[in-house]
């Protein structure tokens, strides 16, 4: 790494770490709702290593920056793209640079770069909302996916949720070059709809003091909130206690099941103290007991007759008594006004 992208890498680190002081969070707050490691968040701070383009869009989300602030990007005003006339870009060139092929018009989902990737350059770990594809032009690269490691060379391509953990190594020698396209808004030109981006720290501190109070009356293994989107049929995650394994990104379909009827239409609570009660309505079951989870309760938030979202509790089997489930009733009971208040200001992010 030379001076100058060395001095680019401290002045970005600068700033993350002094919008996030200003915002009085945390540095693992911050990596959680990012997708990212506390780790990584505290080396990009310090200016040791450039954040991926994916990293940026991350942070600047959970920092309630726009994306301009960390990286200077090309505009998608041109549809067609030529080569040799693309702007090379990116915080460390000499790691990785990106050539933007994306356009930006009302509507558009997809989002697309080549990658340039220079010999042992190593993305950092993260996952988010969305999907990509990989499509190799150039060498060679090991992408990590879930933990397992998988070598790509020029004319392979792969296809993935970003929920799932990923990284990329170029292994080799030579510069590996890739067609990236996801549907991650990376660029500050795409406007997302409701629920589709990343919920900033910020807006994640009510749903934090929720869980920590909901724990100290009934000890809780799994907590997540979801925030019911009947517009797109989707419910979708706000918080979470395990952004590793279940990132706030996440989403699941609303059904037309005996659950959803429940929960959604009668606006009842779901209880469940064996894996056989809910694995007919959680199709992630199978991840809830490797957490080691075989319980969950599943409480509708209110506001105006309508379920608007649902507080989501899982812990070892037939943890949840008569009485504990009733607790935690009253708590949510006593809060809705503070959660449905919290849920609108996630929900309304830009």
């Amino acid at each position: 790494m030379d001076h100058d992208h060395n001095s680019v890498l401290q002045r970005l680190g600068a700033t993350l770490r002094g919008k996030r002081k200003g915002l009085g969070l945390t540095l693992v707050e911050v990596a959680n709702a990012a997708g990212l490691s506390a780790g990584f968040l505290s080396q990009a701070e310090r200016g040791l290593v450039a954040p991926s383009l994916s990293s940026l869009r991350g942070l600047a989300r959970a920092l309630d920056l726009p994306l301009s602030w960390l990286l200077s990007q090309p505009e998608g005003s041109d549809r067609l793209t030529r080569q040799g006339e693309r702007v090379h870009y990116g915080p460390d060139p000499s790691a990785f640079r990106y050539e933007r092929i994306s356009a930006a018009f009302p509507g558009h989902v997809l989002n697309g770069v080549l990658i340039h990737e220079s010999p042992g350059h190593r993305s950092e770990p993260i996952r988010h909302e969305g999907e990509e594809l990989f499509y190799v032009l150039q060498g060679e690269l090991t992408v990590e996916l879930g933990g397992r490691p998988q070598v790509l060379t020029a004319g392979d391509s792969l296809h993935f949720p970003s929920s799932e953990l990923h990284s990329t190594w170029n292994h080799t020698t030579g510069e590996t070059i890739i067609l990236h396209v996801c549907t991650m808004a990376v660029f500050d030109d795409t406007h997302t709809a409701f629920g589709e981006s990343a919920v900033t720290a910020t807006a994640q501190a009510p749903f934090a003091a929720l869980h920590r109070d909901m724990s100290a009356v009934v000890p809780i293994r799994l907590f997540t909130i979801t925030a019911l989107d009947r517009a797109a049929g989707l419910s979708r995650r706000l918080y979470t206690s395990h952004p590793a394994d279940y990132p706030v990104t996440g989403t699941k379909p609303i059904g037309n099941d005996d659950w959803s009827r429940l929960v959604i239409g009668d606006k009842q609570t779901f209880v469940a103290n064996r894996t056989a009660d809910f694995a007919p309505y959680f199709p992630d079951h199978a991840q809830i007991n490797a957490l080691g989870c075989q319980s969950a309760v599943n409480i509708p938030v209110v506001d105006k007759g309508m379920a608007v979202a649902t507080i989501n509790l899982l812990d070892v089997e037939n943890h949840f008594t008569p009485e504990r489930v009733a607790a935690l009733k009253a708590l949510v009971a006593a809060r809705t006004g503070e959660i449905v208040a919290a849920i609108e200001a996630a929900t309304s992010q830009p």
